[in-house]
């Protein structure tokens, strides 16, 4: 099946979320992405000093709310703006997908991170958002850190 490239609305499927690091090691993590057709495909953010800000941006976009669990809550809750796009990679044609700011294909990463790294990754997360205190608990936000009710 065919996804054309293009701009869908799109919401984040709950329970979908992959971490894994890329050849370099910079983390990554790979969220799955209900299209308006119906299609799902997966979108990858990035972690690394650079794009962690971007890429937490988009988390906030889907409906997250919380950087202390995983599961990510409220992932499914938004729906975004996301592109398709097909680029060229050492000659074989590639579905990118991209959240849009503000507002390819299904695969699974080789190098899957452990539960317990896992934990590091969600404290590194939350200790990259301190400065815009995006979540709960973040500089800016007054609620205390532990688990949110909401």
């Amino acid at each position: 099946m065919s996804i054309a490239a293009g701009k869908y609305k799109a919401r984040g499927v709950e329970g979908s979320v992959q971490m894994g690091h890329t050849k370099t090691g910079t983390e990554q993590m790979g969220i799955d992405l209900e299209l308006s057709t119906g299609d799902i495909v997966t979108t990858v953010l990035y972690f690394s000093d650079k794009a962690a800000p971007y890429s937490i941006e988009r988390l906030k976009a889907l409906g997250v709310t919380s950087l202390d669990d995983p599961k990510f809550p409220g992932i499914s809750t938004n729906e975004v703006e996301a592109i398709v796009k097909y680029e060229t990679y050492e000659g074989k044609e590639n579905m990118k997908v991209e959240i849009l700011g503000n507002g390819g294909g299904r695969f699974q990463f080789n190098d899957k991170m452990p539960e317990v790294q896992q934990r590091t990754f969600m404290a590194r997360l939350k200790q990259l958002d301190k400065a815009n205190g995006s979540f709960p608990g973040g500089a800016a936000g007054s609620a205390p850190s532990g688990p949110v009710r909401i």
